[in-house]
């Protein structure tokens, strides 16, 4: 691979229990991978530990800003990266319920395919979430969407993703409405309807270790206006 051809960005947030492992993991898989973290104002020190980290390696950028939404984040780093010419760019999770095992496959299928994602719901693919409500929301909130949008998708807010460079390039940012996680939902919603290739691979979703979940009630009723919205536009 050529080194600075995958960019990987991955949005922060009161994530510093989490940072040096994940660092870890992703170049064990692949040491030629660059790494954006953009942090969205953390008040436990994450920006300033990532920062530590990158004077003494190149391949760690970060930006920071102030907190305006995990969607937002993306954007920000979805724009930085752009900026750096890479051929793919992959999404993930800071909290280490995403698994960087799983990137080597996921760049063999985006040779032949616009958007890859880490799914739970085909075969192979499971959740190690305990209980009954997050599951339950997620599910559900998948099979709406996926009815409501037409998105044939199966797990269409999954936030582990493959896309190839140039399909990001054509879609308007300033345009993206949500603020929450449905922002998975509607980047694929926007890019289907660009004719971009879906490719859904099976991944294990792993219950995080240390940290919060940042999941909130008000993220569901962003997502159900989101939906309606599209829906009637």
């Amino acid at each position: 691979m050529i080194p600075g051809k995958t960019i990987v960005v991955i949005p922060t947030y009161n994530e510093r229990e989490n940072i040096s492992d994940l660092i870890n993991r992703i170049f064990e898989v692949d040491n030629d991978l660059i790494v954006l973290f953009v942090d969205d104002n953390s008040p436990d020190g994450t920006s300033g530990l990532i920062e530590n980290i990158a004077k003494y390696d190149k391949r760690i950028y970060l930006i920071k800003k102030e907190k305006e939404g995990i969607a937002l984040a993306y954007v920000r780093g979805f724009e930085k990266a752009l900026e750096m010419d890479p051929e793919h760019i992959i999404q993930m999770d800071a909290d280490l319920s995403h698994n960087p095992a799983h990137i080597p496959e996921m760049l063999k299928q985006a040779e032949s395919f616009d958007v890859v994602i880490g799914s739970r719901y085909i075969s192979g693919g499971s959740s190690c979430l305990r209980g009954l409500f997050r599951p339950c929301i997620s599910i559900i909130g998948a099979g709406l969407t996926r009815f409501m949008l037409g998105v044939k998708i199966r797990d269409v807010l999954s936030g582990y993703k493959c896309f190839k460079a140039a399909v990001l390039k054509n879609i308007n940012f300033n345009k993206i409405r949500s603020r929450g996680f449905f922002f998975q939902a509607e980047m694929n919603y926007l890019l289907g309807r660009r004719g971009c290739r879906f490719k859904e691979i099976p991944i294990v979703f792993l219950k995080r270790n240390k940290g919060k979940s940042k999941f909130s009630l008000g993220m569901i009723w962003e997502a159900m206006a989101l939906i309606l919205f599209l829906r009637v536009n």
